[in-house]
């Protein structure tokens, strides 16, 4: 599994590095940046995976921040938390998290929470991209492929299958009937189908 990257961006130094060392110590590659200016050289020099924005930072505003890093296209995917002491009322929050934030932890906090919040963040992140692969996968079988006919079941079982699927695809389709229809699309099957379709087409 590839090392997460993380970004903490506050100007207070001895919560950074405390953060820093904690999530070191979890297996994260972890940086840091005590304003907004240097986390913008840090983003263009290597991006993140997730970012841990304080709110309030000396040279600027931390949700204006992260709305605007959100819009960019080079940071879509990024995860951020934001964090604050100060600006916790219902309606900053709620700005917040409809701004792009993934999560607000109010400071002062227990480091154990913030680890547990960023890993649960990674957990929703790691689901989301999974789910964007297989929505893909399906997108490309249905875009290819016009010359197979499945019959499917009530929870999407494959109840009969065409023989040109073996055709097209390269696959064997013994033992297909019973397995769920996402059954079809691993990276091994996708991989083959495509080699196989590509060469007759």
């Amino acid at each position: 599994t590839k090392q997460k990257k993380i970004l903490i961006v506050d100007d207070d130094l001895h919560l950074r590095n405390a953060i820093k060392k904690s999530l070191h110590n979890e297996g994260y590659s972890v940086d840091s940046a005590a304003g907004i200016e240097e986390c913008k050289l840090k983003l263009i020099d290597n991006t993140p995976d997730l970012l841990i924005l304080d709110v309030v930072l000396p040279d600027g505003d931390g949700i204006d921040f992260a709305i605007s890093t959100k819009n960019n296209a080079n940071y879509s995917s990024l995860g951020i938390l934001l964090m604050s002491g100060l600006k916790t009322d219902h309606d900053y929050v709620s700005r917040a998290l409809q701004g792009g934030a993934l999560h607000f932890s109010q400071k002062p906090f227990d480091i154990k929470e913030l680890i547990d919040r960023v890993k649960l963040i990674f957990r929703v992140m790691d689901l989301e991209e999974n789910r964007f692969q297989l929505e893909q996968r399906f997108n490309y079988f249905f875009r290819n492929v016009t010359d197979i006919t499945f019959i499917l079941g009530s929870k999407s079982e494959i109840i009969e299958i065409s023989k040109s699927y073996e055709d097209i695809s390269g696959l064997s389709a013994i033992g297909i009937e019973g397995k769920m229809f996402s059954d079809l699309l691993s990276e091994s099957s996708v991989e083959k189908f495509q080699k196989n379709f590509n060469s007759v087409v």
